[in-house]
């Protein structure tokens, strides 16, 4: 699919769906600020193409953590489909109304984002997994602090998903 079309429905009859993680706050401190650019800039980019295009945004906040920043938030609310939804856990599907959100969606494909890639995002795509949604991401769209792993657990998304390492062909190709 070309940036230039609606979002369409996959063969199978699904929509892609770009889940949001922790992009909060009380999560930035530690993140070194070059870093914290690279990410904001790649996810915008992938938010800018959900306006355009009519893509669903699942945002997933951890509680406690503060809002999501406003340089997200203020694309957010240019986003027809959008839904916030509040966990406790690592694991966002451990908010049963994410499951129920993704499939009143007709999702398949989840395009995930988000920081700390090794923990919340990470557990929320193993979930994701066994819930038999297809996840894709790219290294520029997720994020941990220095104390997690040197990869942000690329070679796990790998083996389990899709990683483009560049965004442009996400973006491209997000349903």
């Amino acid at each position: 699919m070309s940036l230039t079309n609606h979002a369409s429905k996959s063969p199978q009859g699904r929509m892609p769906v770009v889940i949001l993680i922790d992009m909060q706050t009380g999560f930035f401190p530690g993140i070194r600020e070059e870093r914290k650019e690279q990410l904001v800039a790649s996810q915008r980019s992938i938010l800018c193409h959900c306006a355009d295009q009519d893509i669903p945004v699942c945002v997933l906040e951890f509680n406690n953590y503060g809002e999501t920043i406003p340089e997200l938030a203020d694309l957010l609310a240019k986003i027809p489909r959008v839904k916030t939804l509040l966990k406790s856990h690592d694991d966002g599907f451990t908010n049963p109304e994410l499951k129920e959100t993704l499939d009143g969606w007709e999702a398949e494909k989840l395009i995930i984002m988000g920081i700390n890639a090794d923990y919340c995002v990470l557990e929320t795509a193993k979930s994701a997994i066994r819930n038999e949604f297809q996840i894709v991401t790219a290294p520029s769209l997720i994020a941990g602090l220095p104390s997690h792993s040197e990869d942000d657990s690329i070679d796990w998304y790998s083996r389990n998903g899709t990683v483009r390492k560049r965004l442009l062909p996400l973006v491209r190709n997000v349903a």
